[in-house]
């Protein structure tokens, strides 16, 4: 039997990163044949596939909608995707981390902001006994718009 499977990935990795093509090589010697395939392109087929696995799609948090969209599709063409889509949409949004805590898992102390929400950053820290903190948008990925802010340094950050 053929199987075939895409390995999803991005605009700056259309030939995978090296632990995919480890990845895809192991694979192979299993009869399993794996495609690179942006999730960006219109023209891909995704249903030719045994299934899809969102590998390097690492530009999704610049472009949400149609990341969202990207994955509506696939479910309703009836695609497997290797992780539940609704796990991947929890997933997107740091809101995660809040819901994992509410479920008795540890995680660092956070903060979260609602949207256009804003917050006195050296204050918070002073009232939290934070020296130093990490702020980051609700939905990034690969440290974009991440900031690692020192107390010293709080009101240069400040909105």
């Amino acid at each position: 039997m053929d199987t075939r499977i895409a390995f999803a990935t991005s605009d700056e990795f259309p030939q995978l990163i090296e632990d995919d093509r480890l990845a895809v090589k192991a694979l192979k010697k299993h009869g399993i044949h794996v495609e690179a395939a942006l999730w960006t392109d219109p023209d891909i087929n995704w249903s030719r596939f045994s299934a899809v696995v969102i590998r390097s799609c690492w530009d999704y948090h610049l472009k949400q909608e149609a990341f969202r969209i990207w994955l509506e599709r696939l479910e309703q063409g009836g695609v497997t995707l290797w992780n539940p889509y609704e796990t991947v949409r929890w997933n997107m949004d740091k809101v995660y981390l809040n819901d994992l805590q509410e479920r008795g898992m540890h995680i660092l102390d956070s903060v979260w902001l609602a949207k256009e929400g804003k917050a006195d950053l050296n204050t918070l820290m002073q009232d939290r006994g934070w020296t130093k903190v990490v702020v980051k948008p609700m939905v990034s990925a690969a440290a974009n718009n991440t900031e690692s802010i020192h107390l010293g340094n709080a009101i240069d950050y400040q909105c």
